[in-house]
């Protein structure tokens, strides 16, 4: 069921009948899924990761260089060597899934 650029690579995106509702407050988000009606708040890279891939879908070497170059970091440094952990938590919250197209 996942999608894949290459072979064994998972893309992720958010799912279109999700249609997210943002609210932001300095480093934080507040995002309610219309699909679920839940409200979820995130921090400020769970945040910034699902509004990337919710403007386009990515897998997780994907998601890391858009932040890298977004907040020009490395893309080795702490916050980003999370990445996996973080989908996993966004998969599991239904806010995002693995891409079928």
């Amino acid at each position: 069921m996942s999608g894949a650029l290459e072979e064994g690579v998972t893309v992720w995106r958010v799912p279109p009948e999700n249609m997210l509702s943002w609210r932001m407050w300095d480093d934080e988000f507040l995002v309610y899924n219309t699909a679920s009606g839940l409200t979820h708040h995130l921090n400020f890279l769970a945040g910034e990761a699902l509004r990337s891939l919710e403007a386009e879908p990515g897998s997780a070497s994907e998601l890391v260089r858009r932040l890298a170059e977004q907040f020009e970091i490395a893309r080795d440094s702490p916050p980003l060597q999370t990445i996996d952990r973080l989908i996993r938590e966004l998969d599991e919250l239904g806010l995002i899934a693995p891409s079928t197209s």
